[in-house]
């Protein structure tokens, strides 16, 4: 029996929000090192301080502008990465505001940024992922993805992801017939005059799906991630006792007590980095033990732990080198956009089979 709600979830919500903190961090990031290499600037004059926040604002109304113009997934993620940008601008100076003095360089403000965004993640997942989605939901998000018919012709995994939608949708409802036949009758294929941003999309799809099926990628993917853990543990156990430490100290047997001396040398920084170092770091050994009973499961293991990389992670290390902060969340930003499409691949491969469950996950493999 199909179960009716007030407000009907988007199915792709997971993915906008992923977008959204992503662009967000990544403009601060930037910020701060073009601030960091020109000296901290000041546009405006001697009188007058023209604050990035309002660009900020700026952004985030010409956001809400785009979602209010147009139709389309596409639209929907520009406006998404717009937003992110523009929210990322505003909230950076967040110190000036929470302090007498306008202290834009206030300590505490990177926690009060990194907890806006963990807080939004968390609660946007809670939206999301608490109740499985309904089979109203089901139908009404392949509706919204129809339209791409419309706009710009669907191409195969978009058929395959709207066509998974209406199997889990109330077959006895009106339009779940009538959508399965005007998908059938539509054959997926690249419309004749896409844009530039269709096109590009297709090519990474294409581009993706190569690599993918080579021989052994699964393989490759769990060394990667296996060499990530390697290297993370390796820099925690750096960061934890050879600093400022004594070598000889970690053979000694009251080690509990030389880390607890050392713990209250390390500043908050390099606490939080310790901290969000070891969550994505269980993340990643939960994936490679996953990987064998579940790839679905284990993808998306890793790419919590990237998540936690980008949203902790990447903020702390900011505190302490604004080059190499930026670096490393160029590289996992990468990362989350390959571990995406293998989760969207993964989950249609199981619709394919006719699975349409992944153990726990089951409720939600088709909203990656």
């Amino acid at each position: 029996m199909s179960q009716k709600r007030r407000f009907s979830r988007n199915i792709h919500a997971g993915a906008y929000i992923d977008a959204f903190l992503v662009a967000a961090v990544g403009t601060i990031l930037v910020i701060r090192f073009y601030l960091h290499v020109t000296g901290y600037p000041q546009i405006g004059g001697g009188t007058l301080h023209v604050a990035h926040m309002l660009w900020g604002g700026l952004l985030m109304a010409a956001s809400i502008g785009i979602l209010f113009s147009f139709l389309s997934r596409t639209a929907t993620y520009i406006a998404v990465i717009i937003g992110g940008i523009g929210f990322g601008t505003f909230i950076d100076e967040v110190g000036k505001f929470v302090t007498r003095d306008n202290d834009y360089f206030f300590q505490p403000a990177v926690a009060i940024m990194y907890g806006t965004f963990v807080v939004f993640y968390l609660v946007g997942r809670l939206v999301h992922g608490r109740r499985a989605f309904t089979q109203t939901e089901y139908l009404a998000n392949a509706l919204d993805e129809m339209q791409e018919l419309v706009i710009d012709e669907l191409d195969e995994d978009e058929n395959a992801r709207i066509q998974s939608y209406l199997d889990k949708s109330n077959p006895n409802h009106p339009l779940t017939q009538p959508l399965n036949r005007a998908l059938a009758e539509a054959r997926p294929h690249a419309s004749a005059r896409p844009d530039w941003f269709g096109q590009f999309r297709r090519w990474l799809r294409r581009l993706y799906r190569r690599v993918a099926d080579l021989p052994g990628f699964d393989k490759v993917v769990i060394i990667f991630f296996a060499g990530q853990l390697v290297v993370k543990s390796m820099y925690l156990f750096a960061l934890i006792f050879l600093q400022d430490a004594d070598p000889v100290m970690i053979l000694d047997r009251r080690v509990v007590a030389h880390l607890a001396a050392i713990a209250q040398d390390l500043t908050f920084a390099e606490t939080a980095e310790i901290i969000v170092g070891v969550v994505a770091a269980v993340f990643i050994l939960m994936g490679i033990v996953t990987v064998y009973k579940s790839r679905l499961r284990a993808y998306r293991f890793f790419r919590a732990s990237i998540l936690v990389n980008i949203f902790l992670t990447e903020i702390f290390v900011f505190a302490q080198e604004e080059f190499g902060a930026l670096v490393g969340f160029v590289f996992n930003l990468t990362v989350l956009i390959i571990l995406n499409y293998l989760i969207e691949r993964e989950t249609l491969r199981l619709h394919d089979k006719g699975i349409y469950g992944d153990g726990a996950e089951s409720k939600q493999d088709a909203g990656t």
